[in-house]
């Protein structure tokens, strides 16, 4: 839901930018504001063009649904953990095939719980629009000719792992604008799943 509130604004911000006198000004405003549709207060303290990208320095404050003790642990955390730019982050082919098969299964129960038919041509577009690859896509559609059952599937499930399948998890619910009680279930556990983990 969150990305179909924000994804309206980004184009009348665009032309703002192109119009605005002070760009690092307009664009640092910009960042924060954005930021602040998921309830972080950020303050954007360096913009520079690199290339064809941007590169952006910027401070995060606690995020609203973070508690105090959270945001200790998670700073002390930080501190403790050597700083490697170099880290690659947690992809689809860096996991191992077992852990791919769950991957795979889980989001066939989500596209199952929102369906009860579907085109898997228009289906496999949509879901290679969400960044999804075709090995991926063809393990989902695999997947989809049997039932499967989201709570076992996410027994033994390493936390970085429910968090990927989390993220692709929401688009694929909101590919219908809408999402109903049993893909909200589902939702429900895989945030469950995660935050089991991730407490002391």
């Amino acid at each position: 839901m969150l990305s179909q509130l924000v994804r309206p604004l980004i184009r009348p911000q665009i032309e703002l930018l192109l119009q605005a006198k002070s760009v690092h000004q307009q664009l640092r405003g910009t960042m924060a504001e954005w930021l602040s549709y998921m309830g972080v207060r950020a303050d954007v303290n360096q913009l520079k063009a690199h290339g064809h990208q941007i590169h952006v320095s910027l401070y995060v404050d606690r995020p609203d649904q973070c508690s105090e003790a959270e945001w200790q642990k998670l700073q002390a955390n930080l501190q403790q953990e050597p700083c490697n730019n170099n880290a690659i982050d947690l992809s689809y082919e860096s996991m191992d095939p077992s852990q791919q098969r769950k991957v795979q299964r889980l989001l066939a129960c989500i596209i199952q719980a929102g369906n009860n038919g579907y085109d898997w041509p228009m289906l496999q577009l949509k879901l290679q629009s969400l960044g999804l690859n075709e090995s991926l896509c063809q393990g989902i559609r695999a997947a989809l000719k049997v039932p499967g059952q989201s709570d076992q599937l996410l027994q033994h499930l390493d936390p970085s792992i429910i968090a990927f399948v989390l993220s692709k998890a929401t688009y694929i619910m909101l590919m219908d604008s809408k999402i109903i009680p049993a893909e909200a279930k589902i939702l429900g556990q895989l945030y469950q799943g995660l935050t089991a983990q991730v407490e002391p």
